[in-house]
């Protein structure tokens, strides 16, 4: 009689799509581990834990032939930092705040408005997403001269380095 568990055990687990995000991390919060059956292996209950990572915006985790399961991991985009109390996050482009930053450098996002939701703390004011694109990705030397960025209402504030503040309209 042939011993068929072998046949059905996880013999592989991989990971795809990490930069920033190290596989021994995934593989260490997975509810799935190489040498447990693959037919029960819960891919669904995998992706959530994956969710639970900060870094993690998405996950995809599949089960392939012959004991395979790959997992491809979607890491969020870092977009500005903010400044919350004394805390400094950073936050990403769907306006999550998910790992705190160690220093400053560049423009920080002054008491942002936050409110909590399943997938953690965000900006409560997700309109702010688009002013505060376009000037993080804004060409030469601006971000050097900003110091603070804070918003009341529809204006964005910039703080300049050595210069007054600068009141833009964020939309007409």
């Amino acid at each position: 009689m042939l011993p068929w568990h072998k046949y059905l055990a996880v013999r592989e687990i991989t990971v795809e799509g990490g930069e920033r995000i190290q596989a021994e991390t995934v593989l260490k919060s997975l509810p799935i581990t190489v040498g447990m059956n693959w037919l029960t292996a819960d891919i669904q209950a995998a992706k959530a834990a994956l969710l639970l990572l900060p870094d993690v915006r998405d996950a995809l985790v599949t089960k392939r032939l012959w004991g395979r399961i790959h997992i491809r991991i979607i890491e969020r985009e870092p977009l500005a930092l903010a400044r919350v109390g004394q805390t400094l996050f950073w936050i990403d482009t769907e306006g999550f705040f998910y790992t705190k930053a160690h220093e400053s450098f560049g423009p920080v996002l002054l008491e942002p408005q936050t409110i909590k939701t399943e997938r953690g703390q965000r900006l409560a004011e997700l309109f702010y997403l688009v002013p505060l694109q376009a000037l993080m990705t804004s060409p030469g030397t601006l971000l050097n001269s900003i110091t603070t960025v804070r918003f009341e209402g529809s204006t964005m504030i910039l703080s300049l380095r050595n210069g007054p503040d600068v009141f833009l309209p964020i939309y007409d």
